[in-house]
């Protein structure tokens, strides 16, 4: 849920009757208004929904699966949670191979809950694991507009403990020396023509329209 952008413009639509915000603690959606279709929930964690099975028509998770520890896992759970004609709608960057063994490190040293990008090839078998299939895509991408933007991310980045403002120089210091060693793959990729100055990264996005396999077995 985060702040609660797509909470708060769903529950303004009429098709919606009712919305569960869940997140990790109850903190961090402060942001996300009262709404009487609306509830928030923060107990148990993303392997351990506190849901029964085959609760939701609808589960999202935008934004947020490269934060998540046990992929595998938490699929498995939205798999569990969401009716048998359910639908899950997932939005997160899709990385190639080359700039993913790149650029996961380096998110490791911006963020403490970060827990990597994956490949395309790598979300399909993932997906097909955990008795989910994809039937609807759209790619787009999206681009800091500028490398400043992205460093700030370590600002906030640390949810366990937060750093020292000393300790986020630092950090901010080791990935902007990383960057300018970025190979030519991976600038090509990731569409970083510095040119003597620093860019921030375009990625590449897809927004998943997932179902049950099960559901599509039995059509």
């Amino acid at each position: 849920a985060g702040i609660g952008l797509v909470a708060s413009s769903l529950s303004e639509k009429n098709y919606t009757k009712k919305i569960v915000a869940y997140d990790r603690n109850m903190e961090c959606m402060g942001k996300l208004r009262a709404h009487k279709k609306i509830s928030k929930c923060d107990d148990g964690d993303v392997n351990h929904l506190p849901f029964e099975a085959n609760h939701f028509d609808v589960v999202i998770c935008r934004y947020a699966f490269h934060h998540f520890e046990h992929k595998s896992e938490t699929l498995r759970e939205i798999n569990r949670v969401m009716k048998d004609t359910g639908l899950f709608l997932y939005s997160d960057p899709i990385l190639p191979e080359h700039s993913k063994n790149i650029m996961n490190p380096l998110y490791h040293i911006r963020e403490d809950n970060f827990h990597d990008f994956l490949g395309y090839f790598e979300t399909i078998e993932l997906l097909d694991k955990n008795g989910l299939q994809i039937f609807l895509s759209r790619p787009y991408k999206y681009r800091y507009s500028d490398f400043q933007t992205f460093l700030e991310g370590v600002e906030d980045g640390f949810l366990k403990k937060p750093p020292s403002k000393g300790a986020v120089d630092c950090l901010k210091l080791k990935i902007e020396n990383s960057w300018k060693q970025l190979d030519p793959k991976t600038k090509m990729e990731m569409d970083i023509n510095t040119e003597g100055k620093l860019l921030g990264p375009t990625y590449n996005l897809v927004d998943f329209a997932i179902v049950k396999k099960s559901s599509c077995s039995n059509k």
